[in-house]
């Protein structure tokens, strides 16, 4: 039988604000708790450690000022599944140690919650189940201190979309601070807070007089991806859900109608109008963009198993890329070489589609010709994750 116990280092948590991250706190420990707990348990069991997955929610309004003034910062759930092979010695209990707290806060006490543990056996592995309904991490985790919450500068990478508007969320962007929690709005907004707040049935959640306007701090102004979802995909493509926001902002301000709006965005994104095709592998990597805001992209890689080649656009954590083959690609051209040169790109293309296989990579290929939408590309990847993703489980089996 074996006892497992599952703590936080000091260093655990350094680094939260080092980066913007959409979901601000939140998101960084749900990362670090992750990080820290597979560490610990490929530590444990070593070679019969098949896989483990952890999904967990912390507060997603945390920002240091609440950890620090306010009370520890509250996990709502912690779900974590462990696989281990077959033979190995059961595990009987699980817990969590400081500074860890299993419990929730109420009262100003704390009420114990145990982690509760089920075990199923399959055909090759064993699979145990952690559920936690509750953690409490107390601010001396984090290494947070008052002078930091007063001293704070608000630097952009500190600000994330401010999650606490509920409803007006949807209409327009305001950002708050993960450190001191002041409250933002870009300069490009300018009027569309006032503009909703006085149409909305009950009062805006934050009054809009306490939000300073400041210059290039939303998605389109620093040109990073929008990650969140604002709508239900039934009532739009990737673009809307992600950034219905700046649709409803550019509706206001240039008195046009959503759909028009959403191709004024379109344009800051780089992504052509609804229903046109797409017509460049530039076009196509925003589109990937929009459409995947949580996955790694990356645009002109050149991954270790593809030698000095490169990829046009590779999701490296998905095992999938993407070419975008323009008209060298499928007949001689000119410009390219003529003959000669259309010959050394088949040939090449040829060896790239070679590597990807004996890599497991799934190679997806869009021609220059093709009519290529939104929905046929999404259609396309889908299938490329699905491929990739088997071919992954057969590897490990093997």
């Amino acid at each position: 039988m074996t006892s497992l116990t599952l703590h936080l280092q000091p260093d655990d948590f350094s680094g939260l604000l080092a980066r913007y991250r959409e979901g601000g706190i939140s998101e960084g420990v749900a990362e670090a708790i992750e990080a820290a707990f597979t560490r610990q348990l490929r530590g444990a069991f070593g070679a019969v450690l098949i896989d483990s997955r952890l999904t967990l929610w912390p507060d997603p309004h945390a920002t240091v000022r609440g950890i620090v003034f306010d009370g520890p910062m509250h996990v709502s759930a912690l779900d974590l599944t462990i696989d281990l092979a077959r033979g190995t010695p059961p595990i009987d209990a699980v817990r969590f140690a400081p500074p860890l707290v299993s419990g929730y806060a109420r009262n100003g006490a704390v009420q114990s919650v145990e982690p509760r543990l089920r075990s199923q056996s399959m055909a090759r592995r064993e699979r145990y189940r952690v559920r936690q309904g509750s953690l409490l991490i107390p601010h001396t985790a984090f290494g947070f201190r008052a002078a930091d919450v007063r001293e704070c500068t608000c630097p952009v990478h500190y600000l994330r979309p401010d999650l606490s508007q509920g409803e007006t969320l949807r209409r327009y962007l305001c950002w708050i601070c993960s450190c001191c929690a002041r409250r933002y709005r870009c300069s490009c907004a300018e009027g569309a807070a006032e503009y909703y707040a006085a149409r909305l049935h009950r009062a805006p959640a934050v009054d809009p007089a306490s939000i300073t306007p400041r210059d290039g701090i939303c998605h389109l102004c620093r040109e990073i991806p929008s990650t969140r979802t604002y709508i239900s995909p039934m009532y739009g493509g990737p673009v809307r859900q992600h950034y219905m926001p700046y649709i409803s902002e550019q509706a206001y301000r240039d008195g046009v109608d959503l759909r028009e709006a959403e191709n004024r965005v379109r344009e800051r994104l780089g992504v052509p109008r609804i229903g046109e095709a797409w017509v460049s592998e530039t076009a196509l990597y925003w589109l990937l963009r929009a459409i995947y805001p949580d996955e790694v992209i990356e645009r002109e890689a050149s991954p270790a198993w593809l030698g000095r080649q490169r990829l046009d656009i590779y999701f490296p954590e998905l095992g999938v890329a993407v070419e975008y083959q323009g008209e060298q690609h499928t007949r001689a051209v000119e410009r390219f070489g003529g003959e000669a040169g259309f010959a050394r790109t088949r040939e090449r293309d040829r060896e790239k589609r070679r590597k990807a296989r004996a890599a497991g990579v799934v190679l997806v290929e869009f021609r220059h010709d093709e009519t290529l939408t939104e929905a046929r590309v999404e259609r396309r990847l889908a299938r490329a994750f699905s491929a990739a993703r088997r071919a992954r489980r057969t590897s490990r089996r093997d």
